[in-house]
């Protein structure tokens, strides 16, 4: 009966001591510094007779801000965010919204996390710079890693992402022609920016 007693009284301050290392915060992330690559864009065409509009360049800045809530445990945490942010193409922009999930392994450098995500993108009124051209919106899918570096509340955030999926569907207008009937924003991006943890 003793043993059984110690063995309650182990079990319950093990089970009380993981409890109390287990931390909510709340999360902000700030990514100003992000580009977007796309692999099939450069060339697309968009004319009428000797008139033409076209996209030079391989991607996008892609600016986005995101709140959530992060469960930190010994030696990992884990984020769920959602988000807002704004395409930037030289003929096209898009406004865009996200929902992130992504889990971090705590190494032993101090203050370094790093682990993988995975985001749903939903592309709303996506806008070429003339009316010569309209776009739909579009769903996506992103994952890749994340890693984070700094103090306590305040770190530094950088995360490589591939894109799938990001097909904006587009239609020439007032007499112009498309080369393409989609528009690809498929391809492998770098972020740059703030995660701030209360």
């Amino acid at each position: 009966m003793k043993k059984i007693i110690i063995k309650t009284v182990l079990l319950t301050g093990l089970l009380t001591s993981q409890l109390s290392a287990v931390e909510n915060n709340f999360i902000m992330d700030i990514m100003p510094g992000a580009y977007q690559g796309h692999t099939n864009v450069d060339g697309f065409v968009n004319s009428s007779g000797f008139a033409s509009e076209t996209i030079k360049g391989t991607g996008s800045i892609s600016p986005s801000v995101s709140l959530g809530y992060g469960l930190d445990v010994p030696y990992a945490s884990f984020d769920v965010t959602a988000g807002v942010g704004y395409l930037m193409n030289g003929v096209f922009t898009a406004a865009y919204t996200h929902a992130e999930v992504t889990g971090y392994v705590t190494t032993k450098a101090k203050g370094f996390m790093i682990g993988p995500f995975y985001r749903y993108v939903n592309y709303s009124n996506p806008t070429w710079t003339t009316e010569n051209l309209s776009m739909e919106g579009t769903t996506a899918s992103a994952y890749g890693i994340a890693m984070m570096t700094g103090g306590k509340n305040v770190k530094f955030k950088v995360k490589v992402v591939s894109l799938n999926g990001a097909d904006i569907a587009v239609r020439g207008e007032n007499g112009y022609t498309a080369s393409s009937n989609v528009i690809s924003l498929d391809g492998v991006g770098v972020e740059l920016g703030l995660a701030l943890r209360f």
